[in-house]
């Protein structure tokens, strides 16, 4: 059987809650404007928390050296 990950699915209060940087608001906002990829499971948005981290290390900027 092949290694794959298993999603780490997170309700939008929960990813908050493990997500300092995140507010509920900009979660929410993300989720309505499509920039991140989230389900529905029974009427309940969920992301993954590695798309948030990938989010975050794609808008990174290198320090000048």
């Amino acid at each position: 059987m092949p290694n794959v990950p298993v999603p780490l699915y997170r309700t939008i209060p929960q990813a908050v809650d493990e997500r300092p940087w995140l507010t509920e608001r900009y979660l929410r906002r993300l989720v309505y404007e499509r920039r991140i990829p989230f389900s529905k499971v029974g009427g309940r948005v969920v992301v993954d928390l590695r798309d948030l981290d990938l989010m975050v290390r794609s808008g990174r900027v290198e320090a000048r050296r």
